[in-house]
């Protein structure tokens, strides 16, 4: 039995599609553009099965904020509560390091 690729499943490609045309191809963390995004699931994949394709459970990161965020909080089992909390954090950084003159 071959192992489920969902990066080769159409409906999961056009769900990442469909997240980022709502997102406007930026990244909802440090409002970059010009740059590879990923669409994340806030409710992981792994255990809200039912929210896997359900557009309103994406949110679109550029590589560098994906990989901040699993990073804090792991791969798998991971919430919509811990990405509010990550994204309220990197956005007061990001205004420190602005303010400091910092990317």
């Amino acid at each position: 039995m071959q192992e489920y690729d969902r990066f080769s499943d159409p409906e999961y490609i056009a769900w990442a599609r469909k997240v980022k045309e709502r997102d406007k191809f930026t990244c909802q963390i440090c409002c970059e553009t010009n740059t590879y995004l990923h669409s994340h699931h806030c409710n992981s994949w792994d255990i809200f099965i039912e929210q896997r394709l359900d557009v309103g459970n994406g949110i679109t990161l550029c590589a560098f904020c994906h990989e901040k965020f699993h990073s804090s909080y792991g791969v798998g089992r991971n919430t919509r509560f811990q990405f509010e909390e990550y994204k309220k954090l990197a956005i007061i950084l990001r205004k420190v390091a602005l303010e400091h003159g910092k990317r």
